[in-house]
């Protein structure tokens, strides 16, 4: 489609070819390519209002060509969110800890994680799915639990998620859709807003719980990774195969 006349009249939005144009380009690459461009096309823009424009248009083609199931049926399921889920990226403080942030006599930062949330990425990993972690601040001990865990997709040090999730997400050659991210502040928000499956934890701020689609029962650091992993594998018919193969070991 190379026209905006493709998009339902309801939805059209008037802009110079010049805005429209990069939105297109990305199009007809997938969603993150997409984004990303965008993103990188509007911080050359010095009006605020067509730098809105991009954004729209933006959100128009992906509702319209990339979430058709979406647009068709409505309000998609939350089974449906789930099935296609391929990787799990998840925010640091707050998800993967209960926020606290300790500094021993020497200054050096330590965290506390849980081990129900360890044992939950090693089994989201053992099923072929990816994993990786998004965090504002920068941690060696980040580092150390990631790896001990066979995590290879770290990214800290950037208060700005979203252009550094879709760049992970174009570097698999994966869709939005089957991307979940978990986070639990506004920080996170913006990230959320483009994948298939947004998560977060009980304890979250109250704009990041109504964003998403999904809210674990146990808050950040308490195990919420782990529930996450059990619910989308039993969405996914995973599941009892996990818990069979312990049972037999």
């Amino acid at each position: 489609c190379e026209s905006l006349s493709y998009l339902p009249r309801s939805r059209s939005v008037e802009a110079p070819d010049e805005i429209c144009f990069p939105v297109r380009r990305g199009f007809r690459q997938n969603t993150a390519s997409m984004w990303q461009h965008c993103w990188k096309f509007v911080g050359q823009l010095e009006s605020e209002r067509h730098q809105n424009q991009v954004l729209a248009l933006a959100s128009l083609w992906e509702a319209c060509f990339f979430h058709e199931p979406t647009i068709a049926t409505g309000v998609m399921k939350l089974d449906q969110r789930m099935q296609p889920i391929q990787l799990i990226l998840s925010d640091v403080d707050g998800v993967l800890t209960d926020g606290g942030i300790e500094f021993d006599n020497q200054g050096i930062e330590t965290k506390k994680f849980h081990v129900r949330d360890g044992l939950g990425i090693k089994i989201w990993q053992r099923t072929g799915h990816r994993f990786g972690v998004i965090t504002a601040r920068s941690s060696h001990i980040v580092k150390l639990r990631m790896a001990e865990l066979g995590v290879e997709i770290i990214r800290q040090g950037s208060d700005n998620k979203l252009p550094i999730g879709l760049e992970i997400i174009e570097e698999l050659n994966i869709s939005c859709a089957e991307v979940c991210y978990i986070g639990d502040d506004l920080a996170d928000l913006r990230l959320m807003q483009q994948v298939g499956l947004a998560a977060t934890v009980a304890d979250a701020a109250a704009e990041v719980r109504a964003a998403a689609h999904i809210t674990t029962r146990a808050a950040g650091g308490q195990g919420a990774i782990r529930e996450l992993v059990e619910t989308i594998l039993k969405s996914q018919d995973r599941w009892n195969e996990i818990v069979k193969s312990y049972r037999d070991a």
